[in-house]
């Protein structure tokens, strides 16, 4: 799926930061997260 620089930029920075051990990249308050909600959430960030 292509993903916005911005997008990718953000999840590089948190890859980075969450680490390489095994498991979810990216959980919500009630579980796993759809496919497009870190996308969403990566462009969303820093909008006024």
């Amino acid at each position: 799926m292509p993903l916005p620089a911005v997008a990718r930029q953000r999840i590089s920075a948190w890859i980075s930061k969450r680490g390489s051990e095994p498991g979810l990249l990216f959980t919500g308050q009630r579980g796993p997260l759809s496919v497009s909600a870190p996308i969403r959430a990566a462009t969303w960030t820093g909008r006024t």
